[in-house]
């Protein structure tokens, strides 16, 4: 497991980033286990970076959409790389800074 990809200044717990996650097909909130599964086991070949802190398990909002990243690569090998317009990333960033203003982080 490696720590290189979690800012350590935008460290969120599992439990916060579980409620902030899209919800499931199902309409089913993802649940904190499942973040740990995907520290642990990984899915897809892909893990999920993490840190270990006194209070837990803690990410960063960045390591989760790297994660999302590389299983949407793995998915679709066909196609290489997953390729983000920068504009469009730099926009989407401040959309999901904004969520989590309005959630209170």
């Amino acid at each position: 497991m490696s720590a290189k990809k979690v800012s350590t200044s935008q460290l969120r717990s599992f439990s916060d980033l579980a409620r902030f996650l899209p919800r499931s097909r199902e309409r089913k909130k993802v649940h904190v286990s499942t973040l740990h599964r995907w520290r642990a086991r990984g899915h897809g070949g892909v893990r999920l970076d993490c840190v270990k802190t006194p209070s837990g398990w803690c990410t960063s909002l960045e390591a989760v959409q790297d994660f999302f990243k590389q299983l949407t690569a793995a998915a679709c090998p066909g196609r290489g790389t997953v390729k983000v317009n920068e504009q469009q990333d730099a926009r989407r960033q401040e959309r999901i800074e904004q969520q989590l203003e309005t959630f209170g982080f």
